[in-house]
């Protein structure tokens, strides 16, 4: 019943400016505060079904909100009160603080340019995360990419990418989009980062305190270097995190510095790897080898852009400099987005295989969970001893420590589906010479980074135990009957949306009988 009554004041079944309305509208939240203090008593399937209609009502107040706060900015209230911005009155009244403050202007912003987002929002085809994505990226974007994101293409685009994605995944997949459409951009995001970085070090008597900020390209290196000194904690070592982390900083250091490599003139080169589409690898190697005097972010303007194993887009110069420093190999992707085998067959996922499956899987194949590349393991889909399985790419999936142990626990059955939904962005990119509300079509292969495989998981019985969900909008209220799908999983759905050839950049690496490095969640050891 007060999901009802909500529902009702929402639609305009209280209309106007009548304030017992609203007064209603807060008065069932708490109504249904009090009922959901009984939640443990409720079946699972009542509490699925009314935290989506908890849900539901949280976005269609997102969007009341946004249009409330809309209303306030262009009448400039705020400026009656003494507030010398509308953000610094928001932070007063609500005493929520300016930086909430700040996201909320932000979201409103956003749903007052992007009618299709703001209507996807009502109808809890997207969540209020999924808008602060687009917002915090048009905010710290150029004009030109805030009119991009709002073009009625790219809205479509937006909507489509949010009912399959979650927050996390969406974020990357909408910068792909504006890396892809405005290079120049990310370039200069780059240049900014790079213009504010620091690093201060202060001995005190309590210690030496280290504070700083990089540029995400030396942060991600940094990280990397911590999590593999740091390696995976034993049983028995009381160590937090962060104490963990401090000792891997010295450990490097003292390793640096007791290491030949440190003898003048020394150079390391940088040992990453990075996903980079055919048309994209053409086009980069030939201005650089043409010595192009055409900025490299125009000659990739429309083109998918260069990203990190976790889906993050680099600025052309850091990759352009990579090509400069690294040693350089390749792992082919044929037609379809799938890495060809690399023809090792041994038990241990070598580190060709497992960069290959990095650039198809991204991260951990169970739906729903987000755990980066560089916290999975390598997983024989047919087990080496049971199934007689090898060791190769079509053979392998990326499972985290958690995942990987549910699938042996429960010996489930892994399948990756063959039919992956491959979204195509919006065929524009940002035209800096046209006007602003102008775009111009790209010449590029239309695509904005490949498609990641999705698979399912199945019991010895054969029912489900996860798998991927269908695109198709959702409505606030689940449908009754059968099993709850599996938490968190992904939205996704099959599409004939072509994919093109691709390589990886990375470099070569020295066979080794020692285990690789491993990290905090689990390393990177193969498990069968």
């Amino acid at each position: 019943m007060a999901v009802t009554t909500v529902s009702r004041v929402l639609d305009g079944a209280v209309r106007g400016d009548e304030v017992p309305g609203w007064e209603l509208l807060v008065t069932v939240a708490r109504r249904a505060a009090d009922e959901a203090a009984r939640a443990a008593t409720w079946t699972p399937e009542s509490r699925r079904d009314r935290l989506a209609a908890i849900d539901a009502a949280s976005a269609a107040l997102t969007a009341a909100r946004a249009r409330v706060l809309a209303a306030v900015d262009e009448s400039r209230d705020w400026a009656r009160r003494g507030d010398r911005t509308v953000s610094a009155w928001r932070a007063r009244t609500s005493r929520a603080g300016s930086t909430t403050a700040g996201a909320e202007l932000r979201q409103a912003a956003t749903l007052t340019q992007m009618p299709a987002v703001e209507q996807a929002l009502l109808d809890s085809e997207i969540s209020p995360t999924h808008v602060d994505v687009i917002a915090k990226i048009a905010a710290r974007g150029t004009p030109d990419v805030a009119a991009f994101l709002a073009a009625p293409d790219t809205q479509g685009t937006l909507v489509a990418l949010g009912r399959r994605l979650d927050g996390r995944e969406y974020a990357r997949a909408v910068d792909r989009m504006v890396a892809q459409a405005d290079p120049v951009s990310l370039e200069r995001g780059l240049a900014v980062q790079r213009a504010n970085r620091h690093l201060w070090l202060t001995d005190t008597a309590d210690g030496t305190y280290v504070k700083g900020l990089l540029d995400l390209q030396a942060g991600a290196r940094l990280r990397r270097a911590l999590e593999s000194v740091a390696g995976k904690p034993s049983v028995d070592d009381e160590r937090t995190s962060e104490q963990r982390r401090a000792d891997a900083l010295d450990a490097l250091a003292a390793d640096l510095l007791s290491s030949p490599r440190t003898a003048a003139g020394a150079v390391v080169p940088p040992q990453v790897s990075v996903i980079v589409s055919e048309p994209t690898w053409l086009a980069l190697t030939a201005a650089l080898h043409d010595g192009d005097r055409v900025p490299l972010a125009e000659r990739l303007r429309g083109l998918p852009p260069v990203t990190d194993e976790d889906g993050r887009p680099l600025p052309p110069s850091a990759v352009a400099q990579l090509v400069c420093d690294s040693a350089l190999t390749r792992v082919v992707v044929d037609a379809q987005g799938t890495p060809v085998d690399l023809g090792r067959t041994t038990r241990l996922i070598t580190n060709e295989v497992r960069r290959a499956v990095v650039a198809r899987d991204g991260g951990c194949a169970w739906n729903g969970c987000d755990a980066v590349a560089r916290w999975c393991e390598g997983h024989h889909i047919e087990w080496w001893e049971r199934d007689g399985g090898v060791t190769s790419i079509e053979n392998s999936a990326l499972l985290c420590s958690f995942h990987h142990h549910v699938v042996h626990q429960e010996s489930l059955h892994v399948e990756r589906l063959e039919h992956v939904e491959r979204l195509e962005p919006p065929p524009h990119a940002i035209d800096p010479g046209a006007r602003r509300s102008r775009t111009t079509r790209t010449t590029g292969t239309g695509s904005f980074g490949l498609a990641r495989a999705r698979y399912r998981f199945t019991r010895p019985d054969g029912t489900v135990r996860s798998e991927p969900r269908s695109s198709a909008p959702q409505t606030a209220r689940p449908s009754k009957g059968g099993p709850p799908p599996d938490d968190g999983a992904f939205i996704t759905a099959g599409s004939s949306a072509s994919v093109h050839e691709a390589g990886t950049l990375i470099p070569p690496t020295t066979p080794s009988t020692s285990a690789p490095p491993r990290s905090p969640d689990g390393g990177l050891r193969a498990h069968t």
